[in-house]
């Protein structure tokens, strides 16, 4: 009777430092989660004015005429 309450004190332990790792690993992974969320965020910015100023320098470019198309003439 004695060793079966000392092994349910053990087990209680072992179960009891586990939880509070799970709990310091969780804390982590949040805190992890939360700053990747913050860069992806900042990098959709970056794609965003990126794509932005592609668009703006691309309106700039002269348009090419569709009636023609540019041939050179051979260096021979």
């Amino acid at each position: 009777m004695l060793n079966d309450l000392i092994g349910l004190a053990e087990k209680a332990e072992r179960l009891a430092a586990l939880t509070q790792a799970l709990r310091q690993e969780n804390q982590t992974l949040r805190s992890t989660l939360h700053q990747t969320q913050l860069e992806k965020q900042a990098l959709s910015q970056k794609l965003q004015q990126a794509a932005h100023q592609i668009e703006q320098a691309l309106q700039k470019l002269p348009a090419q005429t569709a009636t023609a198309p540019q041939t050179t003439a051979p260096l021979i």
